[in-house]
């Protein structure tokens, strides 16, 4: 509400991003086979870009790393229904995330005028670039795409050991492969990494465990 009272005191537009509720669950419960072409076509204009995004470097981790445990928790409280499908699960929330960036790639594009737009949505849309964010860079190239999560926890970030303990992990890394060592010695070594987000915001001071350590003297 405070942001709706902001954008009216201010003559602000708002624009509805978020994909039908009816159309998420076709594909939720039915899959992407089970939605119809006019609503396939009023969220995805780029369809071969869509397609090809799932092999972005690090979006198969990131799909096991954060949509899957969404998944698990979707289904646990029994929100998936009697028989929760993955691969149906996965398919809505990549309709989702890119339903939500084609609306809004539309929108700074029409009218040919420059154009800043805040987008509001959940944190796991905007961490490590696969989500919305990603999306939107593909959609809108000729726009500076800034992903900025705000008030995140150690959960956000995929820290290992129990909050409010944990320092905030600040890239997830990606197609990790076992590899020898000149010595013989077997170690994990990963292909890259993806940064967490562009900018971290704090409605107060984090408290200093959440700061990593190496960072803890900057500044």
């Amino acid at each position: 509400m405070p942001v709706f009272r902001l954008a009216r005191a201010q003559g602000l537009r708002l624009v509805a991003l978020n994909v039908n509720s009816a159309a998420m669950e076709k594909v939720r419960f039915g899959g992407f086979e089970n939605l119809p072409q006019e609503d396939r076509d009023e969220y995805v204009d780029d369809k071969k870009g869509f397609i090809a995004f799932s092999q972005t470097p690090g979006f198969v981790d990131y799909v096991q790393k954060v949509v899957m445990p969404s998944y698990d928790f979707h289904a646990r409280m029994g929100l998936l229904g009697a028989n929760p499908s993955q691969a149906n699960f996965y398919s809505s929330r990549i309709l989702w995330d890119e339903g939500m960036s084609n609306i809004a790639a539309r929108f700074l594009q029409q009218g040919g005028e420059k154009k800043l737009m805040v987008i509001m949505e959940g944190a796991d849309h905007v961490k490590f670039g696969m989500g919305s964010v990603g999306r939107m860079k593909r959609l809108a190239p000729t726009f500076q795409v800034v992903s900025v999560l705000l008030n995140p926890t150690p959960v956000d970030t995929l820290a290992k050991t129990p909050e409010p303990s944990a320092p905030l992990v600040l890239e997830m890394t990606f197609g990790e492969q076992k590899v020898q060592t000149a010595d013989g010695a077997a170690k994990t070594k990963p292909k890259g990494a993806l940064c967490l987000a562009d900018y971290l915001w704090f409605t107060s001071p984090p408290s200093t465990s959440l700061i990593p350590p190496a960072l803890r003297s900057v500044g």
